[in-house]
């Protein structure tokens, strides 16, 4: 039985790339300098109940966090150096959020972004916001809600002296959040964000 692909991910300067298929398994890649070949390093199977939607890895590509139809999200450490090897280290299972899509399997999440220090999630009309940690220590924050479902999340770097933040594509616009300060309502480090506001969606002439 073949299995289909269900997403792709690069870690550019690693030239790492990930392969998550419907069966619930991930390959690990090593693409070369000439962008074509690309052995495979190893394969991790059963990773997810169901199929793997989406995957995205940290900034230094040494952890690679994996999510799909079976609303968990999968921390795998990836060893960039000698063998090359990879192994799961820890689980976040996201709980459902109003507009959330759910199948035989559980929650499905078809969309993850990460930096150096957290990770973001839709989950129907909100956000998992969760730190990255190689033990998955399941600590996770909902932003939101929204009016409606959330299509698409990015984390925003810090720009000068100002603090990063989230900004989340839905139905009508885009909403941004900037990290909390340690003082107010919580540590940037544990995903606290305050809402600063909403920017009507660009649509083309």
């Amino acid at each position: 039985m073949v299995a289909l692909v269900g997403c792709v991910a690069l870690h550019r300067p690693s030239q790492l790339l990930a392969v998550g298929f419907d069966s619930g398994s991930l390959d690990l890649h090593a693409v070369g300098t000439d962008g074509v070949s690309n052995p495979r390093l190893t394969t991790l199977a059963a990773l997810h109940a169901g199929g793997i939607l989406c995957a995205a890895f940290s900034s230094d590509g040494s952890l690679l966090l994996t999510s799909g139809t079976d609303g968990r999200i999968q921390f795998i450490e990836c060893e960039l150096m000698g063998s090359k090897s990879a192994a799961l280290v820890g689980t976040v299972a996201l709980v459902s959020q109003d507009g959330a899509t759910s199948g035989a399997e559980g929650l499905h999440i078809e969309s993850i972004v990460a930096d150096g220090e957290l990770w973001l999630a839709p989950v129907g009309k909100r956000i998992a916001v969760g730190r990255l940690s190689r033990q998955g220590d399941g600590i996770v924050q909902y932003v939101g809600p929204l009016h409606h479902a959330i299509d698409a999340v990015q984390l925003l770097p810090a720009l000068g002296s100002g603090d990063g933040g989230i900004a989340a594509a839905s139905f009508g616009g885009v909403s941004l959040w900037r990290h909390a300060e340690a003082s107010g309502t919580g540590d940037a480090s544990d995903g606290a964000c305050v809402y600063v506001e909403r920017a009507p969606r660009l649509c083309a002439a």
